[in-house]
């Protein structure tokens, strides 16, 4: 599967012809089903529910729901959280006799966060990224999704997307539901270096003044 498309850079000489490039963003399914994705989905329930769908009248956040695209849940399913920082305390449940579900969803970091495989390897053209994330104003009680940018021009795997369960009790996805996100983001454009040094402080406790960042940086003493 394969998305272009064609972005370009305005310029204020009439001389001087318009910078085009193509963006190509390549999913390699890995499995034989693997979770539907599609273009973002603009409608939210709770947008619907105005008078008049007045929320929509909101331009920049009615744009932001139309950005990238979503990789839906292949099934129903319930999570259930005791509150436990334990893997073994959260458990997860088919509703609609859904075979794949401990392929699909399960929770690999403990501490209330549960992973999701996406079911793809993405590739990006080299200096573009994905953002993967939660869909944009979707709220979700009892859940948040986590953010990561993902640096698919050259990683050779795939990444998963995880939520953080917010409180005890029981959180349900519906089949068609998306769980994550995704759009290109391009490198540079949010201060990469300084993204990288300030994750790798956060990381090991080592603040990184000199450049380039090399390996040795990125490596906890003995």
């Amino acid at each position: 599967m394969q998305h272009d498309q064609v972005l370009a850079r305005s310029t204020d000489d009439p001389q001087e012809p318009a910078i085009e490039f193509s963006l190509q963003l390549r999913c390699y399914a890995l499995t034989a089903e693997p979770p539907r994705l599609v273009p973002a989905d603009p409608a939210r329930e709770w947008m619907d529910a105005f008078e008049g769908r007045h929320a929509y009248r909101c331009l920049p956040m009615a744009i932001a729901n139309t950005y990238g695209w979503e990789i839906l849940s292949p099934c129903s399913f319930e999570i259930a959280w005791n509150g436990g920082m334990a893997r073994e305390d959260i458990s997860f449940r088919a509703l609609d006799g859904f075979p794949h579900l401990p392929h699909f969803a399960e929770s690999n970091f403990s501490r209330g966060v549960v992973t999701f495989h996406t079911g793809y390897l993405f590739r990006t053209d080299p200096g573009w990224h994905l953002m993967a994330t939660g869909p944009f104003n979707r709220p979700k009680h009892g859940a948040a999704a986590l953010t990561g940018v993902v640096e698919t021009d050259w990683l050779p795997y795939p990444f998963t997307m995880n939520w953080q369960l917010t409180a005890p009790g029981t959180v349900r996805f519906e089949a068609g539901e998306p769980f994550c996100l995704i759009y290109p983001v391009m490198d540079g454009t949010i201060g990469a270096v300084t993204a990288i040094a300030n994750a790798l402080f956060h990381a090991t406790g080592r603040r990184i003044r000199d450049l380039p960042i090399r390996l040795e940086h990125c490596l906890l003493p003995d």
